[in-house]
C-alpha cells in the first residue's frame, strides 16, 4: 500500500467524520444538565444499595467465622 493512499484515505475519513458530525443533533444545556442528575442520582443510589449489600454479607461472614472458630 503507499504512503499517499494511506493520506488520501485518511483524509476522506476526516472529512466524513466532520460530515456527520455535522448531522448531529446535540442536547441543549438543560437536557445536559437533566440528563447528568439523573445520572448522579442513580450513581448516588446503586452506591447506596452496594454499601448495604455489602454491610450485610460483612456481618454475615463475621457470623459464619465465629461459628466455625467454636
Amino acid at each position: 500500500m503507499k504512503i499517499g493512499g494511506v493520506i488520501s484515505r485518511a483524509w476522506a475519513y476526516w472529512l466524513e467524520s466532520v460530515t456527520e458530525l455535522r448531522k448531529v443533533v446535540w442536547p441543549t444545556k438543560q437536557e445536559t444538565i437533566q440528563s447528568t442528575i439523573a445520572v448522579l442520582a442513580m450513581v448516588f443510589a446503586m452506591g447506596i444499595v452496594l454499601w448495604s449489600i455489602d454491610a450485610v454479607l460483612v456481618r454475615v461472614m463475621a457470623w459464619v467465622v465465629r461459628q466455625g472458630a467454636v
